[in-house]
């Protein structure tokens, strides 16, 4: 005899606590982007105003051409090189992370929890190169997640370390 048996999903997962968890470590990572972003502006704007070489710094529109134009100003042939070599080194080490940030501030999450009650975050992207869309996909596990928030973080605040005491000597 065949007899048919459900088979019901358990309902521990409270999907407001994961929702709230997933948002708050991508939250965590943008404001660590945030910050570094707005140190990288404010030592190109004390890099410009000095009366000698500040005419030579780039101040750029977009935030990553903010970099790059920090990275040349502050580069061994740059006009604020000169003892600049560990400002550079940590700007480079949090350039690092760019890969993440624009699916983080941009992408479309979808998230999953398996049943011991870890999530994990896929995020779609598209993108635009040549006139043709990019798809990108990035996967995130809860664990490795909180790994890359640390690291994001403590490369966030070395760099706004290194800079605050960047200045045009």
């Amino acid at each position: 005899m065949n007899e048919q048996v459900s088979i019901a999903a358990g309902d521990t997962v409270v999907w407001a606590s994961v929702h709230e968890a997933v948002n708050a470590w991508r939250g965590r990572c943008l404001n660590a982007f945030s910050r570094a972003e707005y140190a990288v502006s404010e030592a190109l704007d004390r890099l410009a105003q000095d009366a000698e070489r500040g005419a030579l710094v780039k101040l750029p529109h977009l935030v990553g051409q903010r970099f790059e134009a920090l990275a040349a100003a502050i580069a061994p042939d740059g006009p604020f090189g000169d003892g600049a070599a560990t400002v550079l080194k940590t700007l480079q080490a949090f350039r690092d992370h760019d890969s993440v940030r624009a699916p983080l501030c941009h992408g479309l999450g979808k998230i999953s929890v398996d049943q011991a009650g870890r999530w994990t975050l896929v995020v779609r992207m598209t993108s635009f190169k040549n006139r043709r869309a990019e798809r990108t996909m990035f996967v995130w596990e809860e664990e490795e997640a909180r790994h890359l928030a640390d690291r994001i973080h403590a490369d966030a605040q070395r760099l706004q370390s290194k800079l605050a005491l960047l200045s045009p000597k």
